[in-house]
């Protein structure tokens, strides 16, 4: 079996969001019929997959439990490292200098983000890998999601009550996470994201 040593926090590299689920967290993939599958809160990162430093934490996660599965594969559109970091919890999100983001404002597709989190090795005798679970993200570079300009023009007719909070609060939350993320329809099935290991570069 895997040490079950607690792990220490880690910082990765700097990458690119492609897809998140940090308002909600994403509910499990229809395809995933383990009774234990809970919703999580994840972000997807990409990593120049040549960089020098991208490799050097490459080697560093796939160390932790040798010979086995890591939570790396190639993303086939891009050529980048394709990175998932999942917890049941929300993360904390900062900006570059520390200060919790406001609510409502979350990063979206291509911000620029450093993600804090605990890589844990997993043994269950048919399976076995390391899971990278996320504690907190840090916006360098923030890109938000831009909600849809419509074509309608004013007309007379029902006009909302400026001071109904609950509809402001409504539409400074953004789209719902699907649309924040611009995730893709056709979500990979579990156990599918580690089908590219011999194809790392360390």
């Amino acid at each position: 079996m895997a040490s079950k040593t607690k792990r220490p926090m880690e910082i990765s590299p700097i990458g690119e969001i492609q897809y998140a689920w940090l308002q909600r967290p994403q509910p499990p993939h229809p395809k995933n019929r383990s009774k234990d599958a809970k919703a999580k809160y994840s972000v997807t990162l990409l990593f120049p997959i040549n960089e020098p430093a991208v490799i050097a934490w490459g080697k560093a996660v796939k160390a932790i439990l040798p010979g086995t599965h890591t939570p790396f594969k190639i993303d086939k559109e891009t050529g980048n490292l394709q990175v998932k970091f999942s917890s049941a919890f929300a993360p904390r999100i900062v900006d570059a200098k520390r200060n919790d983001l406001p609510p409502g404002r979350l990063p979206a597709k291509g911000s620029m983000v450093k993600v804090a989190y605990v890589a844990d090795p997993y043994d269950t005798g048919s399976n076995k890998g390391v899971t990278l679970y996320l504690q907190g993200i840090q916006v360098l570079i923030l890109k938000e999601f831009e909600r849809k300009q419509l074509p309608f023009t004013d007309e007379e007719g029902f006009e909302r009550d400026p001071n109904d909070k609950g509809v402001a609060e409504h539409a400074a939350a953004g789209a719902p996470e699907e649309e924040r993320a611009d995730r893709p329809t056709d979500e990979e099935p579990p156990g599918d994201h580690n089908n590219d290991q011999d194809d790392l570069p360390f």
